[in-house]
């Protein structure tokens, strides 16, 4: 009996210290690197974050757009980084195609992603040229490199070319690679990759490793065996003359793009296209379907009905929906930071997308959630990324959220007995209170206790209600134009409260205030 315990204790501890090991599974084809590499066993993938745009109002004699702009070198990491995976112990294994050189530095301006591409702001990258690989890996390590070396097993079957890196950073094993092609003749390209290993690995052994399980096993296949390959949008635009390539797509098409790569080559994660909305998730097959069917039937209802309600002077709001979706919390979490952790979603304007993840309840809730961030969304385009008073802003993202599509595929605007209740109970302090909250900014709109916040956030439902529902029943639609006139104000403006202040004259605040109490009065 003690030996059988003992023989268990044994096996265990050793199956502990082999999963404890960095190490690799046998090669898996991905096509947008065009090579089959062995995978960071028990490992996640983390795609990259969007990179950071800058809103331009693009003003002409007749119209207004806006315009997203990037910095170049931004766009330029997100084509050159190709994947990075964490495996349980913390290990991490970066992978980075060297096709072209980063942009220039005196080309630090923003540019857009067609410029970017269409322009060529860097080059590529001559294999030959060993200096011009060196300053490339060094540009892009994460570890900061000392000097480079060849291995002293520099010859190996599979590989043309290899050289490591020595770094700063004692736990990181850095080198770049060119595979032999099996077709005679055929130009291969460099890659970096770099092994990051997490606190308590042995590092001469984890070096052992990576180069027998992972260095050793990849190799780019034969060309009929090669599977589907993705394509090189430096080499769609630099050959955009040629009649025979497909058309220079637009900057939807290149910011679904840009979404489709930050995942293609995880097989956890997922990407969806639909229309003007892209999805990028790793839930699972049985989460995944009901979910993202229900987005995709659903969301683009909404979006209507945004437009309908909440007007933009641009002359054109035709945006991408970019939403990425996580499985857990604690993946949401450590995408977005502690300060959301109250949050299942959030828009970031900074990076243009909704991020989530499905709570283990299900997606009913999620989908109310989704509605009332993806107004935001609209709402930040449609008021070319200018800042709209919360009153406004998350007043109508509540009305949406409060909301359901009926029988005849319109959205309905509900009426949450609490929401009623509290609005009620607060009409006699409202005229008092009213300029005090439609001036808010934001700080001050989220502080307060949890039942103060609650308390403003129905109090922004209740005015949008209003205008919703019963303004335009009201003799002489005197707030027809009143959001629409709100949006214009922002842009000319650029204040948020410059344009409250626009739309509600002294005048016009006693007579709203008047037709909002006699409304939820009756009602």
């Amino acid at each position: 009996m003690h030996l059988n315990v003992s023989i268990v204790a044994l096996v265990t501890c050793l199956t502990l210290k082999a999963l404890s090991a960095v190490s690799f599974s046998e090669p898996v084809w991905k096509g947008d690197l065009g090579i089959s590499m062995p995978m960071l066993n028990f490992s996640d993938a983390m795609p990259l974050e969007m990179h950071k745009a800058e809103a331009y109002l693009v003003t002409s004699s007749s119209s207004q757009k806006l315009i997203d702009k990037f910095n170049a070198t931004d766009l330029w990491v997100n084509t050159i980084f190709r994947g990075r995976w964490f495996d349980y112990n913390g290990n991490q294994l970066t992978i980075a195609k060297l096709t072209h050189t980063p942009p220039l530095e005196d080309s630090a301006e923003t540019t857009t992603r067609f410029d970017f591409y269409s322009t060529l702001p860097s080059k590529e990258v001559d294999p030959e040229n060993d200096q011009e690989i060196h300053a490339l890996v060094k540009y892009t390590s994460l570890s900061e490199i000392i000097r480079a070396y060849k291995p002293h097993r520099s010859k190996r079957r599979n590989i043309k070319e290899l050289w490591f890196y020595e770094t700063t950073n004692a736990s990181s094993i850095v080198c770049a690679f060119r595979p032999i092609s099996p077709v005679k003749g055929e130009k291969t390209p460099w890659f970096m990759a770099s092994l990051d290993l997490a606190h308590g690995e042995n590092h001469k052994e984890a070096f052992e490793i990576f180069n027998e399980q992972f260095l050793d096993k990849i190799f780019i296949p034969a060309p009929r065996k090669r599977g589907k390959m993705a394509e090189n949008l430096y080499t769609r635009f630099a050959k955009k003359k040629d009649k025979k390539q497909k058309p220079i797509p637009s900057e939807k098409e290149l910011l679904s793009d840009d979404y489709r790569r930050l995942v293609v080559n995880y097989s956890d994660w997922n990407f969806m296209h639909d229309g003007n909305i892209t999805v990028v998730d790793n839930l699972s097959e049985l989460t995944r379907a009901p979910f993202i069917s229900s987005l995709t039937n659903t969301l683009p209802v909404l979006q209507k009905a945004y437009k309908t309600s909440m007007p933009s002077p641009l002359a054109t709001n035709e945006h991408i929906v970019a939403i990425r979706i996580f499985a857990t919390q604690e993946e949401y979490l450590s995408y977005v930071g502690e300060p959301y952790k109250f949050t299942a979603a959030i828009w970031s304007p900074l990076h243009r997308e909704l991020v989530m993840y499905l709570p283990e309840d299900g997606g009913e809730q999620l989908l109310q959630t989704v509605w009332h961030e993806a107004f935001h969304q609209y709402l930040s385009y449609a008021s070319s990324m200018i800042s709209a008073a919360p009153w406004i802003n998350e007043g109508h993202a509540e009305l949406f959220q409060n909301s359901h599509i009926n029988k005849d595929g319109n959205v309905s605007f509900d009426l949450p007995v609490d929401y009623v209740a509290q609005t009620k109970s607060f009409l006699p302090n409202f005229k008092d209170n009213f300029q005090q909250l439609i001036t808010m900014g934001y700080q001050d709109f989220y502080s307060g206790t949890q039942e103060e916040r609650i308390l403003k956030y129905i109090l922004a439902w209740s005015i949008a209600y209003f205008i919703e529902v019963r303004a335009p029943e009201i003799r002489f639609k005197p707030y027809e134009t009143l959001r629409e006139d709100y949006t214009k104000a922002l842009l000319k403006t650029k204040d948020m409260h410059e344009a409250t202040k626009s739309i509600f004259t002294d005048s016009k605040s006693k007579e709203f205030i008047d037709d909002y109490i006699k409304f939820w009065n009756e009602l």
